[in-house]
């Protein structure tokens, strides 16, 4: 059984915390640009080969990959936070990540470009704990296959007002599903 409540000691949050300072430097550059959101998601191709790689032979053969799908998830994950702070969604407002770059009246235009997108919102205030503690466990795992047992959970954390994986792989949930599906496929 899985332990959902399984907490990292510090650093994989304090390295989401500091890439937090320069995610929204960038952002804040991107939207003065008249910029789309850089919001980008995992190959189901990739995810699909590293995961499969580990369900068939026990360990990761590609830990290059798999760092690179952990840099992208927690990059996610963070700029999921930053979303969630300026869409005032979080105990703290806008004004602890905007006054530096904003004036306070273009908060809300830079919400709606950040938070709006086709398929939704980017929000999840409910997602955002069990993201968070998934990404700072991987971060701080010991070994290249406890890393993918923690990024598995993330692509997992669901949310019940849309598709919340889709901020995270192309095809979203029915991405995550497959792989899921191929690994209890795969013979032991």
């Amino acid at each position: 059984m899985t332990n959902r409540t399984e907490r990292a000691k510090g650093p994989g949050y304090e390295t989401q915390y500091l890439r937090q300072d320069e995610m929204v430097a960038t952002m804040v550059e991107d939207y003065k640009a008249g910029r789309p959101v850089h919001w980008p998601v995992l190959s189901k191709t990739l995810v699909h080969r590293v995961w499969a790689d580990f369900s068939r032979d026990g360990y990761v053969r590609d830990e290059r990959a798999l760092d690179g799908i952990f840099a992208s998830i927690r990059d996610n994950v963070v700029r999921l936070q930053i979303a969630n702070i300026v869409g005032g969604h979080e105990a703290v407002g806008p004004d602890v990540l905007l006054s530096e770059y904003l004036d306070e009246e273009e908060y809300e235009a830079f919400c709606t470009w950040l938070v709006d997108y086709e398929d939704g919102w980017r929000i999840s205030d409910y997602g955002i704990k069990p993201l968070s503690d998934a990404v700072a466990l991987a971060f701080e795992a010991r070994t290249a296959g406890a890393r993918l047992k923690y990024l598995d959970r993330a692509l997992n954390v669901t949310h019940m007002r849309g598709d919340l994986s889709k901020l995270f792989i192309e095809g979203g949930r029915s991405t995550v599903m497959a792989v899921s599906l191929e690994e209890e496929e795969t013979p032991a």
